[in-house]
């Protein structure tokens, strides 16, 4: 069964790339850079984020990981609703899945899920065993422009609950630094918080 589902993830995923190629000009937005822990990093953590007509491409790459995905907007008619494919690497390991992001100027949710060929946690590589990398569920209040509480939910190598609060100061032009407290909560206790400092370059 776990062979049928990473193969009809891998398909999916698949299907929707001649989107991606249908349009040949991207923008790029901007790019970060930064380091610390949060709920998507662990260390040194890269962006970049391109336009793609009102669609955006997004890239990231950490020392043992890279992924990369596509963002169709206005899915199935709904304005904020972003939906579409995914795939990276981690620990040497292939995955594939689909995310969708719908977004608001005052919140965002967000699913995430990933099938590997292997097991991602361990960095085992085999084809024949594919496994669910990871899930992750989110949801996010931002109550300024800058200033922003969220909750994420991820299933990697266990189950994590990540409460976690953040913003950004303004460096002047298209520069900016941004940051970000998280705490984990295991056994229904508050865990040492994870801290995440970046730098932010827009290009329009």
């Amino acid at each position: 069964m776990k062979k049928v589902i990473f193969f009809l993830t891998l398909m999916v995923t698949v299907a929707a790339a001649p989107e991606v190629t249908a349009q040949k000009v991207f923008n790029f937005e901007y790019v970060t850079m930064g380091s610390g822990e949060s709920v998507v990093a662990d260390g040194m953590y890269f962006t970049a984020t391109a336009s793609h007509g009102e669609n955006l491409l997004r890239a990231a790459f950490t020392p043992i990981s890279a992924e990369a995905m596509y963002l169709k907007s206005n899915a199935f008619g709904i304005n904020g609703l972003y939906i579409g494919p995914s795939g990276g690497f981690m620990l040497g390991v292939p995955w594939v899945g689909p995310i969708a992001v719908y977004s608001r100027s005052f919140m965002s949710l967000t699913a995430w899920n990933g099938i590997s060929g292997g097991n991602a946690a361990t960095g085992v590589f085999d084809l024949s065993h594919p496994e669910m990398a990871f899930l992750q569920l989110d949801a996010k209040i931002n109550f300024t422009e800058n200033l922003y509480s969220g909750f994420s939910y991820l299933e990697f190598a266990g189950d994590h609950y990540l409460p976690y609060v953040g913003g950004a100061v303004s460096l002047g032009g298209a520069m900016a630094l941004f940051g970000s407290i998280t705490v984990p909560v295991e056994d229904r206790k508050f865990d040492d918080p994870m801290f995440f400092l970046g730098f932010r370059l827009g290009f329009n």
